[in-house]
């Protein structure tokens, strides 16, 4: 009766064990101090060369195989298994208190939650995939969890990503190494990048196989691998090459992200006004061209002299009549018949002007200098020096 009474309570409460098994614990520096995090409540620390246990929380059971990660100082799990359901919510470890305390949120999407999946770390972003749910039409059954789920250090946020659309549950895990993981089955090794939305698939080499630790370092791009000899189970440690990363076979997307229509909308909205303003801006405006004119949306072809002419005016206000006539001159004609030709075309451009400007009087006058009365100038008229005119 009391052996059964032992084992009863050995199969209820797994911590009546003399030896602590750390295999599948999350082992985290913090403030100096070395701590290891089971997949329950439990938390140890390292002391000298034990593990005292040091957590004060009740054993709720509510948060089993949740995903354990470290943001700074400050060791923090998501979700986990408990009572037939999976949680959607965090706890942080207080070193203060040694309990586990409920970490609030500022926001936090529509999450089924998940448990005893991958959780990989970029900076102070966290994202959670390929996990376990229960099964909401049979509580007893655990079928795979598709949320990808973001979570935001410096917001306190939990955002979906998207759903997976790569079976993890059916790999064989590596290693992780913050921001990437590798998993492997018999053929293909894979290399995830959540942070990026991609997954790289490569020919598995032949040295993974019955891992027992293994790491990746990412400055040296190379795998330490622990893993038993064939023959004589001796243990062997081995260093891969990582440069055949460089190489995968193919690449697909980690998750399928759900498709927003604030993304086009937002940037529509935006945009709209900026056209608007654009087109208003442009009708507005008036740019001489080599050749043309531009008013209105409308472009006005012009002899490049009378290009010139209006060139000169608009930038000096005013310009020499003997000026005009070096413009408009043809050296195969007589003096006369020059300014007779050139009186002609200040006549028609400005014509064309009144007709292009709606303008009541006459852009161009004729004048006499201020300066000099023998001189005659043409200048612009009152009302055409209001137009506003690019080059």
């Amino acid at each position: 009766m009391h052996l059964y009474i032992q084992i009863l309570l050995l199969f209820i409460n797994p911590f009546v064990q003399k030896e602590i098994d750390t295999i599948n614990h999350s082992s985290f520096n913090i403030k100096g101090e070395n701590y290891s995090f089971g997949g329950y409540n439990e938390v140890f620390k390292l002391d000298d060369d034990s593990l005292i246990r040091v957590d004060k929380s009740i054993d709720s059971r509510i948060t089993i195989s949740s995903y354990i990660f470290k943001v700074q100082d400050t060791v923090i799990k998501y979700g986990g298994y408990g009572f037939w359901s999976q949680r959607n919510f965090m706890y942080y470890f207080d070193t203060d208190s040694f309990e586990w305390e409920y970490y609030r949120l500022n926001s936090k999407d529509d999450l089924e939650g998940s448990f005893y999946g991958t959780v990989n770390s970029l900076k102070n972003d966290v994202i959670f995939y390929g996990g376990k749910k229960v099964n909401p039409q049979n509580p007893v059954e655990q079928i795979p969890s598709e949320e990808v789920v973001k979570f935001d250090y410096n917001q306190r946020k939990l955002l979906k990503l998207g759903l997976l659309k790569f079976d993890i549950l059916d790999k064989k895990l590596l290693t992780i190494s913050n921001d990437v993981s590798f998993f492997y089955d018999d053929i293909y090794l894979y290399k995830i990048e959540p942070f990026k939305n991609l997954i790289s698939r490569y020919n598995k080499p032949t040295v993974i196989k019955s891992i027992i630790k293994s790491s990746y370092i990412k400055d040296e791009n190379l795998f330490k691998i622990k893993k038993p000899l064939d023959k004589s189970f001796e243990i062997e440690n081995i260093v891969l090459d990582g440069s055949f990363l460089q190489n995968p076979i193919d690449q697909f997307k980690l998750y399928n992200a759900p498709f927003n229509y604030l993304n086009i909308l937002i940037p529509i909205l935006i945009l709209l006004p900026i056209l608007f303003l654009i087109i208003i801006h442009k009708k507005e405006n008036t740019v001489i061209y080599d050749g043309f004119l531009f008013h209105n949306k409308r472009k006005h072809e012009f002899d490049t002299t009378d290009v010139e002419l209006l060139r000169q005016v608009l930038k000096n206000k005013s310009i020499n009549l003997n000026e005009v006539y070096d413009i408009y001159k043809n050296a195969e004609l007589s003096y006369g018949h020059n300014t007779r030709i050139c009186n002609e075309k200040i006549d028609r451009l400005s014509i064309r002007l009144i007709s292009i400007f709606n303008l009541i009087d006459s852009p161009l006058i004729k004048k006499k200098s201020s300066i000099d009365r023998r001189q005659k100038i043409l200048s612009m008229s009152e009302e055409f020096s209001k137009v506003k005119i690019k080059f």
